[in-house]
């Protein structure tokens, strides 16, 4: 879930803390040789400087500087707004390095999506000059800025081109990114409003997905039940069938039209349900009249069963909304089937006109699970395949596709049936079922 995305995923900050950290000793260094070289610039100057150099960017946003050549070119716009000699103090230049750190990982963050790469990096002067002015900032966890990136960096990592195919995550971050950049003149309101824009529209995002992930899952643990009942009723049908080889016609059906009313009943109304035994009684029964022999019992059994066999595939062919004309000619071939078994007629050639496809019928497309494209237990890695039995709904995983395209997908739902998983995208859109 998001929970667990957020826990894996390192804040943006927090990465470049951890990398500062690393390399303070040579950091200080660097800055102790810089302040020895005479004063830093004052704050006015080095802020002024920056917001020469914001301009340039909201006007040619293309040519923002990158975070590693930004330094050098605050300290040209401070020679143009007049300093005798453009030097940063120790502070400064360190809050500098800092943020200069923590945007060169984002250029070259590989967990990024390379469309929005860009779009976050243009965050560096924003963040820089608030850094400035509120030294605070870094240290804060809570500071709107340093959420407002984390946000972004958050929902851009959980980004791609499949699982937003309206564009609107990604139109929705580059606007944030655009007003902040276009509109920031020293005040972290800026942040505030927009990390509260971006949460709003990130959970209406995440309710929609939420809905969305639980359709996927209604619809997926429906085509299941679906799948095991047609199995069910399959598998209680090839037991009389095969014990009693009926005529070709008889064996048609009970394949084809009494099996899908065998399906609607044990969906409906359970496998164990009185309906449903009813209808495998109904089987048993038109399997018998093939086999009756001119003994009076048999012949007592048949007249007194007509009626009632008549009764039940009439309703049953009702249910599955065969057509009257089509549920009439059906039953004047039952009549026809015990008028022969009573000795009064011969026997009528479509008795044995059955579909040969009946045979072996699988009650319509897709009544089995195709595994056909799932590789063999034996094809995987024992490593690699015990982990993912281990895996629990809830987990993100990765799929690369044939054009090497990797996507990110969580674990939703595994059925207690066949062991199915499916997979669903940010949006809560069904991505694959997998077993």
């Amino acid at each position: 879930d998001d929970a667990e995305l957020a826990a894996e995923t390192t804040a943006l900050v927090g990465r470049a803390l951890e990398l500062i950290t690393r390399r303070r000793a040579e950091l200080q260094g660097t800055s102790k040789s810089t302040q020895s070289q005479g004063e830093g610039l004052s704050a006015a100057t080095l802020l002024g400087a920056l917001t020469r150099v914001q301009r340039q960017v909201a006007n040619h946003p293309d040519h923002a500087p990158k975070a590693g050549t930004l330094k050098q070119q605050i300290l040209r716009e401070s020679e143009r707004l007049g300093a005798a000699e453009a030097r940063l103090s120790s502070q400064d230049e360190h809050t500098i390095d800092l943020l200069g750190l923590l945007f060169q990982h984002v250029e070259k963050d590989d967990n990024l999506p390379e469309p929005l790469q860009p779009t976050l990096a243009r965050m560096h002067l924003p963040m820089l000059q608030t850094a400035l002015s509120e030294p605070g900032m870094l240290s804060d966890e809570q500071h709107p800025a340093r959420l407002l990136l984390d946000e972004l960096g958050q929902a851009a990592q959980g980004w791609s081109a499949n699982a937003d195919p309206g564009g609107r995550m990604l139109s929705r971050i580059r606007s944030v990114v655009d007003t902040v950049v276009g509109k920031y003149e020293g005040d972290s309101g800026i942040f505030e409003r927009g990390l509260r824009e971006f949460r709003g529209f990130v959970d209406a995002t995440r309710r929609r997905a939420e809905l969305s992930e639980q359709r996927a899952v209604e619809a997926a643990m429906g085509r299941e039940r679906l799948q095991l009942a047609r199995r069910k009723v399959r598998q209680a049908l090839q037991v009389r069938l095969q014990a009693t080889k009926p005529l070709p016609w008889v064996r048609q059906v009970l394949n084809r039209p009494w099996a899908n009313y065998l399906v609607l009943l044990w969906l409906r109304q359970g496998e164990q349900s009185e309906a449903y035994t009813d209808a495998l009684g109904f089987a048993d029964e038109l399997i018998w009249c093939t086999q009756a022999s001119s003994s009076p019992d048999d012949a007592h059994r048949l007249r007194s069963r007509k009626g009632m066999l008549e009764t039940q595939l009439r309703q049953g062919l009702t249910t599955v909304a065969y057509h009257d004309s089509e549920i009439e000619d059906m039953l004047t071939e039952l009549n026809g089937l015990l008028a022969w078994r009573l000795g009064e007629i011969d026997p009528p050639e479509y008795l044995q006109r059955g579909d040969e496809a009946s045979e072996d019928t699988d009650f319509g497309p897709g009544a089995d699970l195709d595994l056909e494209d799932q590789p063999l237990p034996d094809d995987i890695d024992p490593a690699t395949l015990e982990r993912i039995r281990d895996l629990r709904p809830g987990t993100w995983v990765e799929f690369t596709g044939e054009d090497g395209e990797v996507e990110r997908a969580k674990l939703s739902w595994i059925s207690p049936i066949s062991g199915r998983c499916l997979f669903v995208n940010r949006t809560g859109l069904k991505v694959g079922e997998r077993r």
